[in-house]
């Protein structure tokens, strides 16, 4: 299974076209976005024509100031000690 973890914009434009002809030959990928920056790939999302991804690790503004990443890195962290591999079992959905 092929696995797409996108966090930037330059990252997301620079797969987009890979996610695009995955999509046009029906293969299966799995799309993470990190949510870095949600607001503005939600509106690559719609220009470039990709589906929604199958995992948010924020949803909601962007992460655009030193307080806003510590608090996405500590959410992170908090989930992967307290939850016992969710972070894991979204990402990979029962792929080894």
């Amino acid at each position: 299974m092929i696995h797409f973890f996108i966090g930037t914009k330059a990252q997301f434009i620079k797969m987009a076209p890979v996610m695009v002809d995955l999509d046009g030959r029906n293969v299966p990928y799995r799309y993470v976005d990190s949510g870095q920056h949600a607001e503005l790939t939600s509106v690559l999302r719609k220009t470039f024509g990709i589906r929604h991804p199958d995992v948010y690790l924020h949803q909601g503004s962007d992460i655009t100031t030193i307080f806003s990443a510590m608090k996405w890195t500590l959410k992170l962290i908090l989930m992967t000690l307290f939850t016992k591999g969710k972070i894991r079992r979204e990402i990979f959905a029962g792929h080894k």
